[in-house]
């Protein structure tokens, strides 16, 4: 899908954009933010998404959320924009935030197979964060808290396997305490 920019670059600015282009893939990040911001505020989308590149792949994470924000309120359906914040929610764990920019990215370019691939690793880590998640008794604690509790004057009432609470055996269920042909006990203690 070919996109249009809502401004017309002049010839210059488009001459900037691709030396600025050919300075990041060359690894010279500050020549290339240097030459992107003298263009100025009034620099177009293509500028604006290109410095927004270099502070992500500089660190700048905020700042650059922050100028593919800008660029969204100017032209919502820029498809750069949307990619890379729907990329960048993903992977800081911002479910809600990367599936609205699914949503619009969808809405402008239906059946992109890359945005496809991102929502099946927002599936994925949705249901991880779900299954990790701590599991919650009556009156509002953590099994895990419970567990990790010290409770030395009663034996455990019930066990965690793979995730689900399951009741401990009891004394007289012989199958569930065989510790196999190869189990010593412990020698007695030697006392007075």
């Amino acid at each position: 899908m070919i996109r249009v920019t809502p401004e017309a670059p002049n010839s210059s600015d488009t001459s900037v954009l691709r030396q600025a282009e050919a300075l990041r893939r060359a690894g010279k990040f500050n020549a290339a933010r240097r030459l992107l911001e003298e263009l100025g505020p009034d620099a177009g989308l293509g500028a604006r998404i290109l410095l927004a590149r270099l502070l992500a792949q500089t660190g700048e994470l905020d700042s650059a959320r922050r100028l593919y924000g800008q660029v969204l309120k100017e032209d919502p359906d820029n498809l750069p924009a949307l990619r890379a914040l729907a990329t960048g929610h993903l992977a800081a764990g911002r479910w809600d935030e990367a599936e609205g920019h699914l949503d619009r990215w969808d809405a402008v370019d239906p059946g992109d197979p890359e945005q496809e691939d991102l929502r099946e690793e927002l599936a994925l880590a949705r249901r991880e964060e779900e299954s990790t998640a701590p599991a919650e008794l009556p009156g509002g604690e953590h099994l895990e808290d419970v567990l990790t509790r010290p409770d030395e004057a009663s034996p455990p009432s019930a066990l965690l396997l793979e995730g689900e609470l399951l009741p401990a055996p009891s004394l007289g269920d012989a199958e569930a305490w065989d510790l196999g042909d190869d189990w010593e006990d412990p020698p007695a203690p030697e006392g007075p």
